[in-house]
């Protein structure tokens, strides 16, 4: 059966992705951590991860799901020239995935 306890806490997700002006509420902070706990024991399985290792994992989803959701990181200024707009990585995961494979293994088809 797999595991189902959240790996981070809303206030763990604060402190590591949300800049301090940023306007988010508590419940969507634990809607994200919830997220990215689901997300990263899903993609786990029940492979042996050591849990610093699924918490840093978790963290780096949670961040890029508040990024997503907020538009945290939908822009940002160089030069005072304009507005350059970067891209958020559609797969939540994408960060997670160098902290993880190597503990998955190699994939069969």
């Amino acid at each position: 059966m797999a595991e189902t306890s959240q790996l981070i806490t809303a206030d763990e997700l604060q402190a590591f992705a949300v800049p301090r002006r940023a306007n988010v509420t508590p419940d969507f902070l634990q809607e994200c951590a919830v997220e990215a706990s689901l997300l990263v024991r899903q993609f786990v399985g029940a492979r042996a991860v050591p849990p610093e290792i699924l918490k840093r994992a978790a963290k780096e989803v949670g961040k890029n799901l508040v990024a997503r959701k907020t538009g945290i990181d939908g822009g940002t200024s160089f030069d005072g020239d304009g507005v350059e707009t970067l891209r958020i990585t559609r797969d939540p995961l994408q960060a997670a995935r160098a902290f993880l494979t190597p503990y998955l293994g190699i994939p069969l088809a």
